[in-house]
């Protein structure tokens, strides 16, 4: 995400990186270089001309779609800064209770606030296509080595954690209703990673991409 102010809009009025200007700069300049050949043609007395009803008739089909794909793009993207937001919540109070309820003994809730910390960056990687456990990973390298092997790095995090809760019960630091609130912050933060993986893995109808297609063509 690229940090900026909203209120001063002329700071980044010429920035290239994160802008669309990459993406649509050959199509555009394709129409450019269309435009000149018919100018030229036109100025040689070939008959280029045609009529303008065919624009006139579906500029208001185009609108409807264009407002729905920018409709779509823009729910999708509130969506998916939702579930992060509470990715980033369930860990807080994950850490918190564990470094109260597990008072007793700092080192595993060292090791619920590590494996957490790595359920974060697992689950941004994974989004990405990549399996890792971030650059900071503090976690003992026999269990970063068996948690990158699994088919899901951030669901082993995820394992991680609800092993060392359970453990936590069966050795009286914690009973039954506290070992509950703390799942529920695990939970929490599968569902979030449920979300994100819908997303990314769910396109645009593909009848509806192909009609976007061919009507921005015609």
């Amino acid at each position: 995400m690229i940090a900026y102010n909203p209120r001063r809009w002329r700071d980044h009025f010429f920035d290239i990186r994160g802008s669309m200007v990459r993406e649509i700069a050959y199509r555009v300049g394709g129409c450019v270089l269309f435009a000149i050949a018919a100018e030229l043609m036109y100025l040689e007395g070939l008959p280029v001309a045609f009529s303008d009803k065919a624009h006139l008739l579906v500029g208001p089909a185009l609108a409807l779609l264009l407002v729905f794909r920018t409709n779509s793009a823009n729910d999708r993207y509130w969506e998916g800064r939702r579930l992060w937001g509470g990715v980033v919540n369930s860990a807080r109070n994950l850490r918190r209770k564990a470094r109260v309820l597990f008072v007793a003994e700092p080192v595993r809730a060292a090791l619920v606030v590590e494996w957490t910390i790595a359920f974060f960056w697992s689950m941004r990687f994974r989004l990405l296509g990549r399996a890792s456990l971030g650059p900071t990973c503090a976690l003992p390298e026999v269990a970063q080595a068996k948690a990158l092997l699994a088919n899901s790095v951030p669901l082993a995090a995820a394992d991680a954690i609800t092993a060392l809760l359970d453990d936590g019960r069966k050795s009286g630091l914690v009973s039954d209703i506290q070992q509950s609130l703390l799942d529920a912050d695990v939970q929490a933060l599968v569902d979030h990673l449920g979300g994100c993986e819908r997303i990314d893995q769910t396109p645009l109808p593909y009848a509806y991409a192909v009609h976007l297609r061919r009507a921005l063509f015609l």
